[in-house]
């Protein structure tokens, strides 16, 4: 066994001789899909609320400032995998390199909050979009919500990334989709009522601290995947 294989040994419980790495079964279509997903769904075309509530100045700066980051955490989890390849949860990572149990937890915390924060979030965008399509119904938007979770269901039985290939595809196609809409309106209105849109540099003097927090929140979401990837 090799030392990092030895080091595992004595730091993870569940590891043994016989340890065998993660059955790898996506093919990089899938993967590809997968970051145009989450680098345009709900990167690209969300981070321009961000842009509404700052203003350029602040979003350039936040969108520069957070790039240098992402890379240098992206270099350091590459690193620690290089070092530790039987690694495969974040969670063991953090046991293997900081060998201290009360990070260790932490690290497990933060991810499965992560991950029913960002649950949170795609459960509120799945209903705000089906109150849009049937804006003349009398269902509020946290009966919508109820509904979006309930669909998702389904779902929560798919247990690896190849699983998901042809819901990738089906959301790459969603995206083309509405990037065209978008782009198709705003020719259109440009042609019918001129170039009339306005634009602030500095932040909207409206802006509360929720605003400052959630556009804040929307340029780290925008980020939030670029470091495993």
């Amino acid at each position: 066994m090799s030392r990092s294989g030895n080091i595992m040994k004595s730091v993870l419980p569940q590891s043994n001789e016989n340890f065998d790495a993660a059955n790898r079964q996506a093919s990089w279509q899938t993967v590809s899909r997968l970051q145009i997903g989450d680098v345009i769904g709900v990167g690209i075309l969300a981070i321009g609320a961000g842009y509404a509530q700052f203003g350029w100045v602040l979003s350039i700066l936040f969108t520069l400032g957070f790039l240098p980051m992402t890379i240098y955490f992206a270099i350091l989890l590459w690193e620690a995998r290089n070092e530790f390849p039987e690694c495969t949860t974040m969670t063991e990572m953090a046991n293997a390199t900081v060998k201290n149990k009360w990070f260790t937890g932490f690290v497990a915390f933060s991810v499965y909050a992560l991950l029913a924060l960002v649950l949170g979030v795609y459960i509120g965008s799945l209903a705000d979009a089906l109150q849009g399509v049937f804006y003349d119904s009398s269902i509020c938007r946290y009966q919508w919500g109820l509904v979006a979770g309930l669909a998702l269901i389904p779902f929560s039985q798919i247990q690896t990334l190849n699983g998901t290939k042809w819901l990738l595809v089906l959301n790459n196609a969603c995206i083309v989709i509405t990037v065209m809409m978008v782009v198709g309106y705003v020719i259109y209105d440009i042609s019918i009522n001129g170039a009339t849109g306005e634009t602030s540099v500095w932040p909207l003097s409206t802006i509360s601290w929720q605003g400052a927090f959630g556009g804040l929140s929307t340029f780290l979401f925008a980020y939030n995947g670029m470091i495993i990837y």
